[in-house]
Parts: C-alpha cells; structure tokens; sequence
C-alpha cells in the first residue's frame, strides 16, 4: 500500500489549486500519471 503516496500527491494538487499555480487539468494529468506509474510498478 502506498497510502502516504496518495496523501501527499492529493496535498500537492489541493496546494497547487489553491494557490492557482497549476490549472485542474494538469492536475488530473499528474494524478492519473502517477497511479498509472503505482499501477505499473
């Protein structure tokens, strides 16, 4: 399990919208990259 993964990408993307850094859609983006990588690995 690498639930302290998850929390920390969530806590990246909540942190980057909430500062407006990075739009949704990149966010999206990233998160599905890294599940695809989690999922692979």
């Amino acid at each position: 399990m690498h639930i302290t993964d998850h929390a920390a990408v969530a806590q990246f993307i909540a942190a980057n919208i909430e500062h407006r850094v990075i739009d949704i859609g990149q966010n999206h983006m990233a998160f599905l990259a890294h599940n695809t990588r989690e999922f692979r690995g």
